[in-house]
């Protein structure tokens, strides 16, 4: 299921607890907490959970999306300006000295330089994997919401019970 379906899904589950909870209102003792009160109220805090998890993954793969469209012009951008700061650096030389060359880079620090990017890009891969792996809470989520069905049944029966 697609997380916008499981957004409907768990949208449609929590109007059905409030008009579970709406028909239930009246029928007991004042400040009386009945066991259909207690279940909704339970259903209803393991809804809103799993709809903070649906749109916390939803604006977590965006971010994935966009890092990953982005990388490259990213990268392009932090070497133009690795280059205009060693332009930089020339022209100031040039300023006091006019005789001087543009050195090349040092290797050490090309070297430091390759070995972060490729740590970088490793963590990417592993964040990557982590997100595809997350697709078992979107089965998690699933299950609840069938159980939250179940148990709005069972709710509606016992309040069926009672009258």
């Amino acid at each position: 299921m697609d997380s916008e379906s499981l957004m409907l899904a768990l949208l449609l589950q929590q109007q059905d607890l409030n008009l579970c909870e709406r028909s239930s209102k009246g029928k007991q003792r004042a400040g009386e907490l009945t066991d259909s009160d207690l279940a909704i109220e339970i259903c209803r805090h393991e809804v809103q959970s799993m709809v903070t998890q649906v749109s916390d993954r939803v604006l977590a793969k965006s971010i994935a999306r966009a890092v990953d469209t982005d990388a490259r012009v990213i990268r392009e951008a932090q070497l133009a300006e690795d280059q205009a700061a060693r332009d930089r650096k020339f022209a100031i030389s040039l300023s006091s000295n006019p005789n001087a060359r543009a050195g090349p880079v040092a290797s050490k620090g090309k070297k430091q330089e390759e070995f972060v990017h490729e740590v970088e890009d490793d963590l990417i891969d592993i964040l990557k994997s982590m997100n595809l792996a997350n697709d078992q809470s979107l089965e998690q989520a699933k299950y609840f919401i069938r159980l939250g069905s179940f148990t709005q049944a069972a709710s509606n029966t016992t309040m069926h019970r009672l009258h």
